[in-house]
């Protein structure tokens, strides 16, 4: 089912007026949601974006978006569709029974049985899940430059900047950029879904209406058959071995 499923995303993705000029490319992802009585999915959202703020063009007010990384918006995006479904659910105007979603005695919403939360990303997410892949295809002056055996410690809380240091696994990474771009402090998309594993991606103000919201899958596009089972291996450690889990329980 798994590639029936991008196939409805790609679709819907195809189907928007935007699209990148020639030449150019951008980074796709998706939030979407499958159902034992559902033949189709549900494409609940979909994003696409490759750039973020650097530290210096934070506003005070908080005004503007920090992160515009595909998966990070695809997440936003999937939010405001379960809001809005609960929205629905209580709306008095409107008898609605939402196939996805049901409340639970204490109030708040979650996914029915047998519906599962599912992302998809068009390539490996930036950080940790990608620095071998990332590797393997730059040439050799800027592999010179990113690539290190001899690291410099990192503090406690402290990240490692972008793509520094590709032999450096299972780290903390901010976003990447160009070695002369001005630094940020949006922590990576590896780093951000590792988080989700343990949270939810659902957010504090959500969970006034919503339980935790956990992915059961996470499929990954434009892999090179020979490194496929190298970035398995680094999507596993980044999004959620890192973490240290026994029997599936976390532990800190």
């Amino acid at each position: 089912m798994c590639d029936e499923d991008i196939a409805s995303i790609l679709k819907v993705y195809s189907g928007l007026p935007f699209q990148p000029p020639p030449g150019q490319y951008t980074v796709a992802s998706s939030f979407y949601l499958i159902s034992r009585t559902s033949v189709s999915p549900k494409v609940i959202s979909i994003a696409t974006g490759t750039k973020c703020l650097p530290t210096s063009r934070y506003p005070f007010q908080g005004e503007a978006l920090h992160d515009s990384h595909a998966e990070v918006l695809a997440r936003r995006g999937a939010i405001r569709w379960f809001l809005f479904e609960v929205l629905r659910c209580e709306s008095p105007e409107q008898d609605y029974e939402s196939p996805w979603i049901e409340r639970r005695a204490d109030g708040r919403y979650s996914p029915r049985e047998g519906v599962q939360i599912c992302l998809y990303i068009s390539t490996p997410p930036c950080g940790d899940a990608s620095m071998r892949m990332l590797a393997s295809v730059q040439d050799e002056e800027m592999a010179a430059l990113k690539d290190s055996s001899v690291f410099t410690p990192l503090g406690e809380n402290e990240a490692s900047r972008g793509r520094d240091n590709y032999a450096r696994l299972g780290v903390l990474r901010t976003k990447p950029g160009r070695a002369d771009s001005p630094a940020t402090m949006c922590m990576s998309c590896s780093d951000k879904i590792a988080s989700w594993s343990v949270l939810g991606f659902q957010g504090t103000l959500a969970t006034r209406f919503l339980v935790p919201l956990y992915l059961s899958t996470i499929v990954i596009g434009e892999v090179q058959n020979e490194l496929q089972s190298t970035v398995k291996e680094d999507c596993d450690r980044a999004l959620w071995k890192r973490l240290g889990t026994t029997n599936g329980d976390f532990v800190f």
